[in-house]
């Protein structure tokens, strides 16, 4: 059974992240964000079942060295970078960007 890999775009509520920035105490918008998935995760890292409004959303597992994940992940990886076609290009010095 071949897996096709998904990216998801989530919609953040502006209010909630700005407020969970002044709560943490972090420095950007950013930061916050990685620090309130930083904390769901310590909660719940040793129940492994998330859920909402206790409807199983997500699973989480520990990774390891020798995952089967971890080099199926890894062998998808190369093989994209493979298939990708090498592109000429000029010598790039960076002089220029942003508009400078």
């Amino acid at each position: 059974m071949k897996r096709h890999v998904v990216r998801k775009t989530f919609l953040l509520d502006p209010g909630k992240v700005s407020r969970a920035q002044k709560v943490l105490g972090a420095a950007s918008e950013a930061e916050a964000i990685r620090m309130a998935l930083d904390k769901v995760i310590d909660e719940v890292k040793d129940r492994h079942i998330v859920t909402r409004h206790g409807t199983p959303v997500a699973k989480i597992a520990p990774v390891g060295t020798n995952s089967h994940l971890l080099k199926r992940a890894r062998s998808l990886l190369l093989a994209r970078l493979q298939a990708q076609p090498v592109m000429e290009i000029e010598h790039w010095t960076g002089e220029g960007k942003h508009g400078r």
